[in-house]
């Protein structure tokens, strides 16, 4: 298994191919499920999942990392190395990927709900919403609206509520 960090959650992960084509066992810490996936002719894969819901998703490779873009979102999964798991101390937020800081949503010391949007870069012609992992305060606001900024530049600090 390989130990990857999204979105500052760490998860050991494997994907394994089963003996029937194009079905894939994907395990993320300990669950498992099989999936349908398939490549399509401009190299995306068409992954079906076990409710029967469908995904396009295209994986790009950065070193060890990967950009994996589904669903209308890109995500960076670096490759997680003594991390334990479950979510990371880490309090910055950084972008996901290339791109330009299109609307900051949020200032220094107001409270965010885990899920709740933070700020929205402009990448690759697509809105990709950043958002809060967990609940807490924000602390500071890295990133200025019209900002170009490059993946792992820090757009967001959160602090624990009190």
């Amino acid at each position: 298994m390989t130990r990857y960090r999204i979105a500052g959650i760490t998860a050991e992960t494997r994907a394994r191919r089963e003996a029937l084509p194009g079905v894939f066992a994907i395990t993320i810490d300990e669950r498992t499920i099989e999936v349908l996936a398939e490549r399509d002719p401009q190299g995306r894969w068409r992954i079906q999942m076990p409710d029967g819901t469908t995904h396009l998703a295209s994986v790009t490779r950065d070193g060890a990392d990967r950009w994996v873009q589904a669903s209308g979102a890109a995500l960076r999964a670096e490759e997680a190395s003594g991390v334990a798991g479950g979510v990371e101390q880490d309090a910055d937020l950084g972008a996901p990927m290339p791109g330009k800081v299109w609307k900051v949503l949020v200032t220094p010391g107001d409270a965010v709900e885990a899920g709740q949007t933070l700020i929205i870069i402009e990448a690759m012609k697509m809105e990709h919403a950043i958002k809060a992992p967990r609940g807490g305060v924000v602390s500071a606001v890295l990133a200025r609206e019209e900002e170009m900024v490059e993946p792992g530049h820090p757009l967001v600090t959160l602090e624990d509520e009190e």
